[in-house]
């Protein structure tokens, strides 16, 4: 069961903890194909990865507050907008624009409100694992993860389990 958001005070009168969900998988690959084939690609890419990868408050999206552990995708991102210039207006617009594409594809109930920050923040929390031997956080696709077996010098019999651990450190 996940845990339920915390929400600042002015946000929980308007969104309920109840209502904030994370995207599906399905939804998650369509926001991202929306954001490859929209007119404003970049910054589209830019609200929705920087909500996802970092989990992130909407606040600190428009002031670029960014946390310092960032992995190299997200690095790309940010470079590609100049400072300040994603504004609350801009990101609301695209919780609508992605949120009707995701109707439109029918993968997103017709009667429940738009995506917003919460939401995506949500699904990182939902989508992002914790390396157990470094402790970086990745999204659960294949290619961030590695099965790595744990060995004992002293005895070369020994032929520890497979862990599960980033492909970045692959548990060394």
């Amino acid at each position: 069961m996940m845990p339920k958001p915390t929400l600042s005070k002015n946000v929980r009168k308007r969104i309920s903890p109840d209502d904030v969900q994370a995207l599906s998988l399905v939804q998650l690959a369509y926001v991202r194909k929306y954001n490859r084939r929209s007119v404003k690609a970049v910054k589209d890419e830019y609200i929705f990865e920087l909500f996802f990868q970092l989990g992130i408050d909407k606040n600190d999206l428009i002031a670029c507050n960014f946390p310092k552990t960032r992995n190299l995708q997200v690095d790309e991102i940010i470079k590609k907008i100049p400072k300040g210039e994603v504004k609350t207006g801009t990101i609301d617009s695209y919780f609508i624009r992605v949120t009707q594409y995701l109707k439109n594809q029918q993968v997103y109930n017709e009667n429940r409100r738009n995506i917003n920050s919460y939401d995506l923040t949500l699904s990182h929390r939902t989508y992002f694992l914790r390396c157990p031997n470094c402790g970086k956080s990745f999204e659960n696709i294949a290619k961030y993860w590695v099965a790595a077996r744990v060995n004992i010098l002293e005895d070369a019999n020994y032929q520890g389990e497979y862990s599960i651990v980033c492909a970045e450190c692959k548990g060394a």
